[in-house]
């Protein structure tokens, strides 16, 4: 067990990890198997491998916007992309895997990431933010499709507890992390975790850490909350970007928080402010994280 944060601001722990002009910058996993981060800039159609130990970033273009990506253990990666889950090759081409929502043209996937089990989890949205427009969906190893959430307005955020036994989750439009565990009667029972001041951010992607506590990056708010099982909160990093988006940990020894940040819509006066934004942030927060499984299928 590592020493709790006690509400410590940790931004002079932060560093440009890799320098990027991205327009949303989302979805960070870190592939063990190649020591890189993978992450995607979500407005451009582009999905980014950085090795962070010589700073070289190989691109792929998608064909189509890709909400989240993950490693597949029989190589390759799993994407969320308008329509369904998909192969998604190195020349951008995508393969669908499970086809969704095929009544919702205006929807498309947007948050996702692997579970402890090898499923691949991932939600949709409007792409105009409509109201309770969104579901989130469970993509298993053998490719069949379940879903866990209707109703969602802004798919986003989740991880999982140590031990896989609570899965955290933010639909941002209600400014909260909820817990989804199994119900006795079937499907997944959704509590809140904990809900969060609209002065701080909005909550958007997030990830846990081997002690069970939660990572939310706060879009608008520039910072990263770190909150314990029990809901208190424990720590601040501060980060030098407005739109601060999403976190995970990585590195050889799983103890760098790495954050993905944006530049969509902000003005010149805010943008020479922020010269890094569309980068990824780097801090050592003090505490590791957890293996980021591939998908099974």
């Amino acid at each position: 067990m590592t020493a709790p944060l006690a509400h410590r601001g940790i931004a002079a722990n932060i560093e440009v990890a890799v320098e990027a002009d991205s327009e949303l910058g989302e979805g960070p996993v870190w592939d063990a198997a190649s020591g890189s981060l993978l992450w995607i800039d979500i407005l451009a159609d582009l999905v980014h491998r950085s090795d962070l130990s010589t700073g070289v970033t190989t691109t792929i273009e998608a064909d189509c916007t890709v909400g989240a990506v993950a490693p597949r253990a029989a190589g390759g990666l799993v994407a969320a992309v308008p329509g369904g889950f998909a192969a998604l090759g190195a020349d951008g081409r995508t393969q669908l895997l499970a086809t969704l929502e095929a009544d919702l043209p205006a929807n498309r996937m947007n948050d996702g990431k692997c579970a402890p089990d090898g499923s691949f989890w991932a939600g949709t949205m409007d792409r105009s933010s409509r109201p309770r427009a969104g579901s989130l969906y469970r993509l298993a190893p053998d490719l069949s499709v379940s879903v866990v959430l209707t109703g969602l307005t802004v798919s986003n955020g989740i991880g999982w507890s140590p031990d896989g036994t609570i899965c955290y989750f933010v639909d941002t439009a209600d400014q909260c992390i909820d817990t989804l565990r199994p119900a006795a009667s079937g499907g997944w029972s959704r509590t809140p975790f904990v809900r969060i001041d609209r002065a701080l951010g909005v909550p958007d992607g997030l990830t846990v850490d081997a002690d069970g506590n939660v990572w939310v990056a706060m879009c608008f708010g520039g910072c990263v909350l770190c909150y314990a099982p029990d809901a208190s909160l424990l720590g601040t990093v501060t980060v030098p970007a407005e739109l601060t988006t999403s976190v995970a940990f990585g590195g050889a020894g799983l103890d760098l928080l790495l954050i993905t940040t944006g530049r969509t819509g902000l003005g010149p006066d805010q943008l020479r402010a922020q010269p890094h934004a569309g980068s990824v942030f780097a801090a050592r927060p003090g505490v590791t994280g957890l293996p980021s499984p591939p998908f099974g299928g």
